[in-house]
């Protein structure tokens, strides 16, 4: 009776073992890759992770959180495509990602044949934006995934509108239906994510259910989104959460929980609103606040910037090329943008001085280049 009590012990000590402490490691696993990731600009780990957990038939929050963040690269890495569709194209577990290139086909069929260049493009970004839309359809999102695709086609909607209206006099009609298209896709990720982000306001969606990095991201573009469509004249929902409030509470979350993308929601907030006609210049430098803390920490303490950051993409908007008005960036890390900023904060300005601007980068557009073949 003592050697069977000790056994059933002994297994019942393994399975609780087991089963608390595994999704623990796996959380830790979770969290050291995606560091990996965004700190080191290296994606291996992350990426065998959700390839490791489609294999074994797993999709938790840690699963959904690598997807993501591992679709999200096309951000960190400067937008370079191929590393997320060659990552796709080498494993077989992961084919169900290829849906994605029945989406956009002629998009997909320019990065097969390795014609898009390995820097942020239109195009690159609708072939991001449709495994995003591939990982929904098969249950492998989450909030982040919702509000980055209602973002990113408002983006577009809002962008394509502006160059309606400053480049393409004579193809509108053309610009009339990217518009159309995106603003309908825009909406219907609104629609997905504004329940999800007032849950997380009410802490009825939580770290239990998402990882803090994917609520975070949420946050951050269900309220840049917000913004975008309101600029194209989509007001939005009152019984829902506005832009404003979305971002105060996120930088609140991102101060307790995601701290290395602090300083992003405070410049991401700062962008969005300063796009407005009736901004202030007071509200663009409060707006910016938590980002020259995060300078004056650095320079305080003789730290390095990271490889690939915020800071770093901010300092080289001023070598942004174009071959024609078209290609310009009116994005965050766009030149026209941070000229903007810097016109309405003087401490940037001054920064980027430092940086090796000049006053004739501020009063100039992206560098004219040759087609290049």
């Amino acid at each position: 009776l003592i050697i069977i009590t000790v056994v059933c012990i002994l297994m019942i000590s393994l399975v609780v073992i087991f089963y608390y402490r595994a999704p623990l490691v796996k959380v830790v696993k979770n969290k050291e890759a995606y560091m990996q990731s965004v700190i080191a600009n290296d994606p291996k780990d992350l990426q065998d992770l959700f390839a490791k957990d489609i294999v074994n038939g797993v999709n938790d929050k840690g699963t959904r959180a690598s997807a993501y963040f591992i679709v999200h690269r096309y951000f960190d890495n400067n937008g370079n495509i191929y590393e997320i569709y060659d990552y796709v194209n080498s494993h077989p577990e992961l084919a169900f990602l290829k849906e994605a290139e029945t989406m956009y086909p002629k998009v997909f069929q320019f990065i097969k044949e390795r014609k898009l260049p390995k820097t942020g493009t239109d195009s690159a970004l609708y072939a991001v934006l449709a495994y995003l839309e591939i990982l929904d359809k098969h249950g492998y999102a989450d909030v982040a995934d919702h509000a980055t695709l209602m973002n990113q086609y408002a983006k577009f909607a809002y962008f394509n509108t502006r160059l309606k209206k400053e480049f393409h006099p004579n193809d509108l009609e053309w610009r009339k239906l990217l518009i159309e298209r995106d603003t309908t896709k825009a909406l219907f990720y609104r629609e997905k994510t504004k329940g999800e982000v007032n849950k997380i306001s009410k802490d009825q969606l939580n770290t239990k259910d998402i990882e803090p990095r994917n609520v975070l991201v949420g946050l951050n573009q269900y309220a840049a989104g917000l913004r975008y469509l309101e600029l194209i004249g989509i007001p939005r929902d009152t019984n829902f959460l506005s832009a404003d409030y979305t971002f105060l509470y996120s930088l609140n979350y991102s101060s307790k929980y995601v701290p290395e993308l602090y300083t992003f929601t405070s410049y991401l907030n700062a962008s969005t609103y300063s796009l407005f006609s009736s901004s202030t210049d007071q509200l663009v430098v409060e707006a910016l606040n938590p980002f020259f803390a995060y300078i004056d920490l650095k320079k305080k303490n003789k730290l390095p910037y990271d490889k690939g950051s915020l800071f770093l993409k901010i300092i080289n908007a001023k070598n942004e090329e174009i071959v024609i008005p078209e290609d310009i960036s009116f994005d965050i890390f766009g030149k026209t943008n941070v000229v903007s900023l810097a016109k309405r904060d003087p401490r940037l300005k001054q920064l980027l001085i430092e940086k090796g601007w000049t006053e004739n980068d501020f009063s100039t557009g992206p560098i004219v280049v040759k087609q290049k073949t």
